[in-house]
């Protein structure tokens, strides 16, 4: 899909950005996953990453309440958080996009008009069990 005259490919959670050089940049996106049959919403806490930082795979990003649990989730994948879409005490069902993470900060963040769940097929599951303090 054209964005900006820039050409984007959305394969399950990825979205695959075609550089000028031929390369491919990736922008993926952070979803809330499907933490079980009962649970259909989580409350965002609070982010541990601003706009702009550099991630690591399994840091965690971002901490979620559900009526069961508090939950860490962590990063899939290497780069920087571009974008966050849902800030801290937003409710949010489970498998929809809250966030962006991009390999470089030059990458542009496209908009997904009407898009902000993904299948269940395509959210990994990368979270911890909060620690009680």
């Amino acid at each position: 899909m054209p964005y900006r005259g820039i050409e984007y490919l959305h394969y399950q959670n990825k979205i695959v950005k075609l550089a000028k050089n031929g390369g491919i940049l990736m922008v993926r996106e952070i979803i809330v996953p499907k933490l079980g049959q009962m649970i259909k919403e989580a409350t965002i806490d609070k982010w541990l990453k601003n706009e702009g930082d550099k991630v690591s795979k399994s840091e965690v990003l971002l901490e979620i309440t559900t009526d069961k649990a508090a939950l860490e989730i962590e990063s899939q994948y290497d780069g920087y958080l571009r974008k966050i879409l849902s800030k801290e005490g937003t409710r949010v069902t489970v498998l929809t996009v809250i966030g962006f993470i991009s390999d470089s900060m030059n990458e542009e963040i496209p908009r997904i008009a009407g898009k902000s769940e993904v299948s269940s097929d395509s959210c990994p599951l990368n979270i911890k069990r909060k620690k009680s303090t």
